[in-house]
């Protein structure tokens, strides 16, 4: 991600298959699932339009910004 232009400070990693298994450690088949990653995308809020906008758009089924 950061060889294609993502901001280091912007990426962080983080472990939890030990403290928030998806399935019990007791088959290879289960542990195999423990070990995963998950990958979650926060938005810039500062790119978003402001909310007011946002609510009269999608209450008249425009997009946000649309003339």
């Amino acid at each position: 991600m950061i060889a294609s232009g993502l901001e280091p400070k912007r990426l962080s990693a983080a472990g939890y298959a030990d403290q928030s298994p998806v399935a019990g450690n007791d088959t290879a088949e289960n542990k195999a699932k423990n070990r995963r990653i998950e990958i979650t995308l926060v938005p810039n809020l500062d790119d978003l339009p402001p909310i007011d906008e946002a609510l009269k758009a999608d209450a008249k089924g425009e997009s946000p910004g649309a003339p």
